[in-house]
């Protein structure tokens, strides 16, 4: 009897033995929810991907409020399949600043209305130190955004974002990684800013199928989910089907649903959903009556 008793000890420690390993091999890793509609760009990435370990940890990542002062920091990435050319390019990276410039002060007129003032520094023209290139050898064009982590890991080696904030006495930073794509390529896409993201960056694929340029609308949109904006054209974690179904039915003109080709002007609407969202404005009745997800700012 003791025998069986000491055997079954044994059976039982050791089954627990083996399932401790198995947990250690098995660690969790950082998924993203995807979800696209047939002819529609691909949508934003509601995730909580890891932070950088010596980054001091925004609630809002590292871009909180659109009223105060922000950098944007171009950084002109090769990839496995893209490649930039400083002298045959020339003219496309002249583009990005540009489009940058449309797009800003596009941002800086839309939320006056609401009683802030938006300040964009972009120039790397004039700001040499606004500007980065880089060279990765892992492919980082891609519809779902996987790479997030190796391009984070880029910004935290190489980048000093506290030093550039007290240079320039900003209050938030957005990366824009700018790829020098095909005509046959997916859309740029951001990310929704989360508690556990301190980094918040843009993938800025400058042609993608269609064809398409990516005009300054597609800049001003992605600069809107860096502060926390959702896209209005799919359904996603805050945005139900119903919505993004009246959004089409009464033509919406809100950036967040639809953007403009123009090269030189941005048309789109900065509405008072976008403003709640940003949080500038009160909750709508809008967001209400739609069910619609709460804003990061709620309650602030």
């Amino acid at each position: 009897m003791k025998r069986r008793i000491l055997w079954l000890l044994l059976c039982t420690l050791l089954c627990t033995t083996m399932a401790a390993c198995a947990r250690r091999e098995a660690p969790q890793l950082p998924t993203a929810e995807v979800q696209t509609q047939p002819e529609t760009p691909e949508p934003t990435l509601e995730t909580e991907p890891s932070q950088a370990p010596d980054q001091a940890v925004s609630a809002h990542g590292s871009a909180a409020y659109i009223h105060g002062r922000t950098l944007v920091v171009s950084i002109f990435a090769d990839d496995a399949a893209t490649h930039w050319d400083e002298t045959t390019d020339a003219a496309d990276i002249d583009q990005t600043q540009e489009h940058l410039r449309i797009a800003t002060e596009w941002l800086t007129d839309a939320v006056k209305p609401y009683g802030v003032t938006a300040e964009f520094f972009y120039d790397w023209k004039e700001n040499p130190d606004l500007r980065y290139s880089a060279k990765f050898t892992e492919t980082l064009v891609r519809a779902d955004g996987s790479m997030y982590d190796v391009q984070a890991g880029y910004i935290q080696e190489n980048i000093p974002t506290e030093e550039l904030k007290r240079a320039y006495d900003a209050d938030n930073v957005v990366y824009f990684f700018f790829f020098n794509t095909p005509y046959e390529g997916t859309w740029s896409l951001g990310r929704l800013n989360s508690q556990a993201c301190d980094t918040e960056l843009v993938n800025l694929f400058l042609r993608a199928a269609g064809p398409v340029d990516e005009p300054p609308s597609a800049y001003a949109h992605e600069l809107l989910h860096a502060f926390g904006v959702p896209d209005l054209y799919y359904t996603g974690g805050l945005i139900p089907q119903a919505y993004v179904d009246y959004c089409k039915e009464t033509g919406s003109q809100d950036i967040m649903y639809t953007i403009n080709g123009d090269m030189d002007r941005i048309t789109g609407q900065l509405t008072e959903l976008d403003a709640y969202y940003l949080g500038l404005t009160a909750r709508p009745a809008e967001a209400d009556r739609w069910q619609l997800g709460l804003s990061e700012y709620e309650g602030e």
